[in-house]
């Protein structure tokens, strides 16, 4: 699409006499052709031909930029005459393919995989950047050192992807310890408007963090476990004074007062 091309056309003489004025046009004229003549006319001449004798003739052309890939007829319309003048006409079909190699891209749209040594959900993209719908696209998640599959299955079939669209796919791992950025391999089949197979593979990457990496981003807060065993710890340590108390609360309130006392002496001493 947008493209030129040229249409190579081989003529040969199979009568018995020569043939002369021998015109040939391409009919681009139909709404449902998306070609032009470029450059130059859509009619070619060959002003005589011996029998038995071959010539070709080429034509340029260019698709329109929104041309849909695909196979399209071209009706070409020839007249000639011969060696006594006798005039003749007749029609054929050119048929001519209009595509591109499909540009396919992968990529890792959202995760909630952020540490090595956990488990999360992968959601994989795929963008169909060119001019040519797709057809019967397959992902295989290949095999890696980096992770482990929780998902069932390795295998997704997404379909056709129309230019200009994306489809999705979204997977479970768990990422094995010690990675620090993770490598999905990942490979893609797929045929284009006109039916031919295409392969490709990618490695998509990942970048892991540690916990301290993910505090200092804000995407964990801060632990305040030890608040916790702070209160624990002075709650049973005012149950033991309690039930000391509840046991003998005279000699409870003197042992107090001691304590206190001999606290005051160490700290006037030391003064």
């Amino acid at each position: 699409p947008g493209s030129t091309g040229k249409i190579t056309v081989m003529v040969k003489n199979t009568a018995d006499s020569l043939l002369k004025d021998i015109k040939f046009k391409l009919d681009m004229s139909g709404s449902s052709i998306p070609l032009a003549p470029y450059q130059s006319s859509s009619e070619r001449v060959i002003s005589q031909l011996n029998s038995n004798f071959q010539q070709t003739m080429t034509f340029t052309v260019i698709a329109k930029p929104d041309a849909v890939s695909g196979l399209y007829k071209i009706p070409i319309n020839i007249s000639y005459n011969d060696e006594k003048g006798t005039s003749y006409t007749q029609t054929d079909v050119l048929a001519i393919v209009i595509g591109e190699r499909p540009r396919l891209n992968a990529y890792i749209k959202k995760s909630t995989v952020q540490q090595a040594g956990k488990n999360g959900k992968v959601t994989l993209e795929i963008a169909n950047t060119g001019n040519t719908n797709l057809k019967f696209l397959e992902l295989t998640l290949l095999p890696s050192e980096d992770y482990q599959l929780i998902t069932p299955s390795s295998y997704f079939y997404l379909g056709d992807v129309d230019s200009d669209d994306t489809e999705s796919e979204e997977i479970e791992i768990y990422v094995n310890e010690d990675v620090e950025q993770l490598k999905l391999p990942v490979k893609l089949n797929y045929a284009d408007a006109n039916n031919q197979p295409f392969q490709q593979q990618f490695e998509l990457e990942l970048q892991l963090y540690s916990t301290s990496e993910l505090k200092k981003f804000g995407v964990i807060s801060e632990s305040n476990a030890w608040i916790y065993i702070l209160v624990v710890i002075l709650v049973l340590f005012g149950a033991l004074l309690y039930r000391r108390y509840r046991k003998n609360p005279e000699g409870f309130v003197k042992g107090i007062k001691s304590f206190w006392q001999m606290l005051a002496g160490k700290v006037n001493g030391k003064k």
